[in-house]
């Protein structure tokens, strides 16, 4: 199996989005998955110009020459896209340059899915499963609408299944991590989860819960919030 993965953090491996992202790629690669890991503050995107040539005079290409053009690819073989996302309201613009670069691997053949009108994939696409591996620093778990909102049609134009990996709260986990306390049932069910998507296809909604369980209560949060921002 090839894997495609995004790291969107603009603070790449020392953000909080990594600390999910990168056992979850373990856990990938050590069930067999062949794993290709961009970073996008590393890469020079340009913002798609919206001429749709892609869908016209160069049918599948885009006509911009930047660093999009070694990734096309890649995406066109992997039968899994993962993207490490902070919900930044919504996201990073590195990653939505990304995104919006990814329109030549569409097809101006609408169809629809359920009463919405959707472009077609292109048929050379090997493409499988989305993952969405995310973290945010709010407590609740409805921070990541908006974001899922955008994850979800991107991921029904492309004709794919979406599975959200998601992390609320996730500078608690940095914290814990920071102080040398037990973070184990979080790091290690989150390579689980990589694991999964590669032998079983998707990712246990058991997995996922854990994955995304309080670290502590909204009350104590709010607390600690308060009291880094007296110091």
């Amino acid at each position: 199996m090839k894997v495609v993965a995004i790291q969107g953090s603009p603070s790449m491996d020392k953000g909080m989005t990594a600390l999910i992202l990168n056992p979850f790629l373990e856990g990938m690669k050590g069930a067999g998955a062949e794993v290709t890991l961009c970073y996008a503050r590393k890469l020079k995107i340009r913002p798609c110009a919206g001429d749709f040539a892609c869908w016209g005079r160069t049918p599948g290409e885009c006509h911009i020459k930047d660093d999009m053009q070694e990734l096309y690819p890649k995406f066109r073989e992997a039968e899994v896209w993962v993207f490490g996302i902070p919900y930044y309201a919504v996201m990073p613009g590195e990653m939505q340059n990304l995104l919006n670069r990814l329109v030549p691997l569409l097809e101006l053949v609408i169809r629809s899915e359920g009463g919405i009108m959707l472009p077609s994939r292109r048929k050379e696409l090997q493409l499988k499963h989305i993952v969405l591996v995310s973290s945010c620093y709010f407590w609740e778990m409805e921070q990541f609408e908006e974001l899922l909102g955008v994850m979800r049609k991107f991921s029904r134009a492309m004709g794919a299944d979406l599975t959200a990996v998601l992390r609320p709260h996730a500078i608690v986990l940095r914290r814990k991590i920071d102080k040398g306390e037990d973070v184990s049932s979080v790091l290690d069910t989150a390579k689980a989860a990589g694991v999964e998507i590669v032998r079983q296809g998707s990712i246990s909604d058991k997995t996922l819960r854990s994955i995304g369980e309080p670290l502590i209560s909204r009350e104590d949060y709010i607390k600690m919030h308060d009291e880094a921002g007296k110091s």
